[in-house]
């Protein structure tokens, strides 16, 4: 092999490898959430939406609020436009959650996280997630 076949061959392995670095970065990342500033500052009783970001055709956004270690707030909803239930439902209301056996969330402070993701072969992937306060 002589140094032309060489250098070319080199080169050609370099960019196979950029190329491959920069399709596991995409894969990898891409997507965000954020909450949007209409309330700053959330608490009890407050309605919250998030701006997201992704190349997901069929999004989520769940949110989760824990107090004293117990989770009193816990809601999904779809970012996209479903043929059967409409949307995108983006509003979040946090209030106390029917849905949990133990939530009586009347007042009172909250830690947050909202995550983004979506379903691939039966299975919930990440896509991004952020945290936020509920003020007491």
């Amino acid at each position: 092999m002589n140094r032309s076949t060489l250098a070319k061959t080199s080169a050609l392995i370099v960019l196979v490898f950029a190329m491959i670095s920069l399709t596991v970065a995409a894969a990898a990342g891409g997507s965000s959430i954020s909450l949007n500033p209409t309330v700053s500052s959330p608490s009890h009783g407050s309605t919250v939406n998030f701006s997201v970001s992704t190349t997901q055709t069929q999004p989520w956004v769940s949110v989760q609020c824990v107090q004293g270690g117990v989770t009193v707030y816990q809601q999904s909803h779809a970012y996209y436009v479903d043929p059967y239930f409409g949307g995108p439902f983006s509003d979040f209301v946090l209030t106390s959650n029917p849905s949990l056996d133990n939530s009586v969330w009347t007042s009172g402070g909250a830690s947050c996280s909202a995550t983004l993701w979506y379903i691939a072969k039966a299975r919930a992937r990440t896509l991004a997630s952020t945290t936020f306060n509920v003020l007491p």
